[in-house]
C-alpha cells in the first residue's frame, strides 16, 4: 500500500462512525474526499474498513468584541439572469429594481453574465459584441442604480461559463476592469491644489473569493458544488461511536454543506464527474485557490458562505446542531459555525438578502446575521 497506488475499499459488515453527527448512523462519502480510516490490510489487494473517522470541524473565526464592524445589508444575486427563451434579461433588471427598494450596502452578482450555454449565444443569435452587450445589459443599469445609492457598493463574481473570461477554469480571476469604465471621480481640495482620485463602484472579484465587510468574512463559489456532491455522495451506514452533539433529524442539504466546510475546499470532489465536468474545468495546477481558509496558517470557517445551486434555495444559519425549518422559502438550519445561503438563480426567481446588526446585536457576529431568501416581483 501506498506510493500513490489505489487500494479498493472493502467495509465490515460492522463498520462503525467515530465522532459523527448523534442519531445520523451513517457517513457521506464521495469520489476525491479526505477521510481517516481504521481497519485491516487485505493481503494488499484491497483494505478492510472496520471504523470511520469523521475530521474534526472546521472551528469559527476568533473574533474580539472590538472588531465587530458596524451593521449593513448586502442583497445577493446569481446568474443565469435570463432563460433560454430570450435574451430581455428580465429577471435581472427585476432584480435591480428590488435592490432600488431594497437599499443595501453592498450588492453582491454572482455569474455567469453572458452565459456560453445560453441557446442565442450557442446559436450565434447575437449582433452585439460580448463586451457590448454586457455594457448594456449590465454595466449601464447596474451604474444607474448605484447613481441613486451612492453608497452602495457592486461585487461581481464570474462563473466558468462566462464568455466575456478569458479565464474559463476554476480556480478563475476576476474579469478584466476594461468591462467597467466607472465614470465616477471623487474630487478633494488641498488647499488651492485640487486632488482627484477614483471611485471604483463596481469591484471584479475572482471565482472562487474570499473578502471581509465590516469584520464578517464572506466565501463565494458560483460552481454548483452542492448539485454535484448530491450526484456523487454515497451514504453508508454505520453504529455510532461517541457521537456529538444532540440527536437531530437527518438533513440531507446540511451535510453537503458541511462537507465543504470539513474538506476546507471549495470543490472537494476528485476527479471530476464527467457529465459536469464542462461546468468545473478544474485547474488541478492552481488547486491551493480553492482553499476555504484566508489564511492557511489558520483553520478558521467564514462567517457566510454562499454557494449558487439549482437544488432548491435555503439560508442556514449555524449555530450547533439545532434544526429550524420556517414556512415559504426561509429555513434556518445550523452548519457547524458557518451561515450557508443557496439564492438559488435569478431565472427562478428567487434571491437573498442578508442584514447584518453589527455591535448591536449584542453577541458573536452569527447572532447578528439574517438572512431571507426572497421572492422577485
Amino acid at each position: 500500500m501506498g506510493a500513490g497506488i489505489r487500494i479498493p475499499l472493502r467495509f465490515d459488515s460492522n463498520v462503525r462512525v467515530r465522532g459523527g453527527r448523534k442519531g445520523t448512523h451513517a457517513i457521506g462519502l464521495f469520489p476525491g474526499a479526505i477521510v481517516a480510516l481504521r481497519g485491516r490490510n487485505g493481503g494488499g489487494d484491497w483494505f478492510l474498513v472496520t471504523e470511520i473517522l469523521t475530521l474534526p470541524p472546521i472551528l469559527p473565526r476568533p473574533i474580539a468584541a472590538a472588531d465587530i464592524g458596524s451593521a449593513f445589508s448586502i442583497s445577493i444575486g446569481c446568474g443565469p439572469f435570463t432563460p433560454d427563451s430570450d435574451l430581455k434579461y428580465e429577471p435581472w433588471l427585476a432584480f435591480l429594481r428590488r435592490v432600488g427598494r431594497e437599499k443595501p450596502a453592498v450588492i453582491l452578482i454572482v455569474g455567469p453574465f453572458i452565459d456560453s450555454s445560453h441557446p442565442y449565444i450557442k446559436n450565434g443569435e447575437i449582433d452585439l459584441p460580448p463586451s457590448t452587450l454586457f455594457r448594456e445589459i449590465f454595466v449601464e443599469p447596474l451604474l444607474s442604480v448605484l447613481d441613486s445609492l451612492p453608497e452602495t457598493l457592486a461585487l461581481l463574481v464570474p462563473n466558468t461559463r462566462d464568455i466575456l473570461s478569458d479565464h474559463a477554469v476554476f480556480p478563475q480571476c476576476e474579469l478584466t476592469t476594461e468591462l467597467v469604465r466607472d465614470p465616477v471621480r471623487c474630487v478633494y481640495y488641498h488647499g488651492e491644489e485640487m486632488l482627484i482620485l477614483s471611485s471604483q463602484r463596481i469591484i471584479m472579484l475572482p471565482n472562487p473569493c474570499r473578502f471581509s465587510l465590516n469584520g464578517v468574512a464572506f466565501a463565494v463559489s458560483s460552481v454548483d458544488i452542492l448539485f454535484h456532491l448530491r450526484k456523487e455522495e454515497f451514504i453508508k451506514r454505520a453504529s455510532e461511536i461517541a457521537p456529538i452533539g444532540v440527536e437531530a433529524q437527518p438533513d440531507a442539504m446540511a451535510n453537503l454543506c458541511r462537507h465543504v466546510l470539513q474538506q476546507r475546499s471549495f470543490y472537494p470532489i476528485f476527479p471530476v464527474p464527467l457529465d459536469v465536468a464542462h461546468e468545473v474545468n478544474l485547474d488541478i495546477t492552481h488547486s491551493d485557490g480553492l482553499s476555504i481558509n484566508l489564511d492557511t496558517a489558520d483553520d478558521f470557517a467564514p462567517d457566510v458562505l454562499i454557494l449558487p445551486s439549482k437544488l432548491k434555495q435555503f439560508s442556514k444559519v449555524c449555530i450547533v446542531i439545532i434544526v429550524l425549518s420556517l414556512r415559504d422559502l426561509r429555513s434556518l438550519q445550523t452548519v457547524d459555525h458557518t451561515v450557508v445561503v443557496n439564492p438559488s438563480f435569478l431565472t427562478k426567481g428567487t434571491f437573498a438578502h442578508l442584514t447584518y446588526a453589527g455591535s448591536e446585536s449584542g453577541g458573536t457576529i452569527k447572532d447578528g446575521l439574517r438572512v431571507d431568501v426572497v421572492k422577485l416581483e
